[in-house]
């Protein structure tokens, strides 16, 4: 809930744009944690009583999933495409 407070200043007092890629990148994996944690409790079959995620899945996944983000976020700021309506970057 406290991810928008977060932002990276430079000495002069300006916002980094770097500020919105760590914002994409901790809310994305906080859910991803939150996703693969119930889908390894969830998911429950009887052949198979607890799933196991193994890192390169995590990792995999993770990587995945903040690509995607990023090509959205990417996409919504073009400015040629969206002009004074695209998020500014």
């Amino acid at each position: 809930m406290a991810l928008p407070l977060l932002d990276s200043r430079t000495e002069n007092g300006k916002i980094r744009p770097a500020t919105r890629l760590l914002r994409i990148v901790i809310s994305e994996c906080a859910f991803l944690v939150w996703k693969l944690r119930y889908e390894r409790l969830l998911n429950v079959n009887t052949e198979t009583p607890e799933r196991v995620i193994y890192p390169q899945e995590a990792k995999n996944r993770t990587l995945s999933l903040i690509n995607s983000r990023l090509e959205v976020d990417m996409a919504l700021s073009n400015k040629r495409r969206y002009g004074k309506e695209a998020i500014p970057s």
